[in-house]
């Protein structure tokens, strides 16, 4: 059996950069990347949650998300139809809790816990989705 291809980063959009993309929006992304892998194209925003935002405050990104995911505006502003959001949160508490608000936006939303989310690691099986317990690959969630 022949090893997948390993992913390949292509393009990075910073804060600042996202701050100009979205100024007609409520919604600034901490990130955004895109990557191949296997001869497929992906692409994700980064949310690096350090605590300093309340639950509400969470549960109305996880809204507004849903709201640019159905919008139409991804294909316009970064030439993808779809996305993923993958969160990144200090403790394995905190975690838990983001995980339980997004559980409603379904599969748009991965999840890690930042000791394990390292550069090495990021395209690895290192992520949760809203629901279940298993880790997966940002490709497979």
């Amino acid at each position: 059996m022949q090893a997948a291809a390993p992913a390949v980063p292509t393009s990075f959009r910073s804060d600042p950069e996202l701050r100009q993309i979205f100024a007609d929006s409520a919604l600034v992304p901490d990130g955004w990347f895109a990557w191949t892998e296997g001869g497929r194209r992906f692409n994700c925003f980064v949310e690096v949650d350090l605590h300093h935002e309340g639950l509400r405050e969470w549960r109305s990104k996880v809204l507004r998300y849903l709201e640019y995911a159905e919008s139409g505006l991804h294909q316009d502003r970064f030439g993808f139809t779809a996305f993923r959001v993958c969160v990144v949160a200090k403790t394995p508490k905190r975690l838990a809790s983001l995980r339980q608000i997004a559980e409603a936006a379904g599969r748009l939303f991965l999840f890690g816990e930042a000791s394990a989310v390292t550069a090495q690691q990021f395209f690895n099986a290192v992520w949760l989705a809203a629901r279940g317990t298993a880790q997966v690959r940002l490709v497979e969630g």
